[in-house]
This record gives structure tokens, sequence and C-alpha cells, in this order.
């Protein structure tokens, strides 16, 4: 009998002990569960999430990826092949006006040297009050969107870019890109509006000119109730598709052009220059940042220079120059 109660404690061992573990909420054949004892027990804890965060630093880092996320998309638009316009017609490709005001920022970076853009610090330069001033201003709308805001004002002419980024995780998925100008000399308005998708490989580009340009005149016909009102000295609109399906849409000056500018004018917030330069003239002379070196309005200089790059349609290609 004794031996057979030893056979039964053995058999009753080997039946409990895994019921125990169980019991617990530890399996035996994994040291690492919760209870276990592998690695000195506890629970093992997946790394925590990465999760980006737009501060100063990652926003001077996307000006400069801008530009090379740019000339990324600009060199494979090239090689798609798709850029069919006869060389007799290269100058109704308006774009290429566009595409050099998108290093203006980067521009403007560079002059600072070591120094890193404020986030939502802004430069400006007051050479004569009102009528002679230069902006540039840096913020952000959390961690997904970046914008960059640069004006020159002159006599009563103005000169405005602005930048909206879209952002995923840090990475460049959209710039948008507002450009206006107007001239009193001569009397004309002129603008650019660019929505440029990394993702789906697809640029839009929207311009216009007439020769009107007061603020008050501006204000009442660029919206949908009055845009009817303007004598369009030429309009643009052109799409490029250069991923996966390659397609190229070309219309200057005719009816599909100003109709897709006419129809979403407001969307378009042209306007957005004269909510920027009375954001600034409204600031205090403390709010400011100068940065003078050598007596060099670094700002002014972005516009004499063209930001140092232009580009050009040429045998069905763009091309950069500086």
């Amino acid at each position: 009998m004794t031996k057979f109660f030893k056979n039964l404690c053995l058999i009753l061992a080997i039946l409990i002990i895994p019921a125990f573990f169980v019991a617990c909420g530890k399996d035996p054949s994994d040291p690492v569960s919760e209870g276990g004892s592998g690695g000195g027990g506890g629970t093992v804890t997946p790394p925590a999430e990465v999760v980006f965060e737009l501060n100063e630093t990652a926003a001077n880092e996307i000006i400069s990826s801008s530009v090379t996320k740019f000339e990324t998309a600009i060199s494979s638009l090239n090689g798609s092949g798709i850029l069919n316009i006869e060389n007799a017609k290269a100058n109704e490709v308006k774009s290429t006006g566009l595409f050099g005001y998108l290093y203006y920022a980067n521009e403007f970076k560079k002059a600072l040297g070591t120094t890193p853009v404020k986030l939502d610090g802004v430069y400006a330069y007051r050479l004569g009050g009102l009528t002679n001033s230069n902006y540039f201003h840096v913020y952000n709308e959390g961690n997904n969107k970046l914008f960059a805001n640069y004006l020159v004002v002159e006599a009563n002419s103005y000169q405005y870019i602005g930048y909206e980024i879209i952002l995923d995780n840090g990475n460049i998925t959209q710039t948008n890109i507002n450009y206006f100008e107007t001239n009193e000399g001569s009397g004309f308005t002129l603008f650019y509006n660019g929505k440029l998708n990394f993702e789906t490989s697809t640029f839009e580009v929207f311009s216009g000119q007439f020769f009107e340009h007061t603020r008050t005149y501006l204000e009442a016909n660029l919206n949908n109730e009055n845009v009817d009102n303007i004598l369009w000295n030429y309009t643009y609109y052109d799409k490029y598709v250069f991923d996966g399906t390659k397609a190229y849409e070309h219309n200057y000056n005719n009816e599909i052009s100003r109709e897709t500018i006419e129809t979403n004018i407001e969307s378009f917030n042209i306007l957005k220059v004269f909510d920027v330069y009375d954001e600034y003239t409204a600031l205090g002379e403390g709010e400011i940042y100068r940065i003078l070196t050598n007596d060099t309005n670094y700002i002014q200089n972005i516009k004499d220079n063209n930001g140092g790059v232009s580009y050009v349609y040429k045998d069905n290609k763009i091309e950069k120059s500086i």
C-alpha cells in the first residue's frame, strides 16, 4: 500500500501544479506572461509610441525638408513624361511662376544662419510707416499644420506668400501655397494658388491676373457673388498626376480655366493677405524680432532675388534655374 500511495501522490501533484498556475494567471510554458518568473517576474510592457510634437526644432527641420520634398516631386513629374505641351506654347505653363516661391521660407531660415526661426515669432521691418513694411511669421496649428506668412508692402503695393504645410506624424503630406501680388504703378493684381499633394502625387495650380488693384475693389469682387464683375487678363488651371495613373490637364485662358477659378474663388482665400497685413500692423514694437546684419533687410533681399530660384518650362520638362 505504501508504494500505491506514493504513486497516487505523484499523479495528484502532476495534475494540481498546472491548474495552480492557470488559477493564478500564470502559464508554466510562458515564463514572461503576467505573474511569470521570467526576467524577474511582472508584466512586460511594450515600448511607448513616439508622438510627434511640432516644436521649434521640428518646425525648422520641416521648412528645410519642404524644399527637398518639392524638388523630388518635380523630378518625378519630369520623369513621368506627361508634360507634352508644344514649345511654342511654353509661356502658357504658368505654374512655373508659382514654384519659385516655395523656397522663400527656407531662404529666410538660411539668412538667419545658426539661429533658428522662432515658432510664433514675428519678424518685421518698418521702413517707412505702414506703406513700406516687411513681415515674416511662422506658426503652427497643433502638431499637424505649419504655417508661414511672408509679406512685403511698398507704396501700397503688396506681395504676399502664405504656406500651409500639412503633416502626418511629422511627414509632409501636402503643401498649399497662396501667392498674391498687386502693383499700384501698373494697376494689376496677380495670384497663384497651389495644392501640392505628395501622397497622391498630384499638383494643382490656379492663377489669374486682372487690372484692378485697390483693396476696396478686391474685397468687393473676389467672392462668389461678384466674381463675374472681374475682367480677366488671363486665367490658368493645370493639374498634374504623375504617380500611378499619369495625367496632365492644361488649361490656359479658356472657358475651363475661367470657370474653375470663378467657382473656387473663395476657397483660394486670396484675401488672406489683408488679414495678415492688419494683424502685423497692429503689433507693438515689443512683439517684433528684427534680424539685421550689415544693414541687410533679409525679407527685402529675398524679394529682390526671387529667393534665388526660378523655374522654366522647356522641352516638355520643368527645369530649375538659379
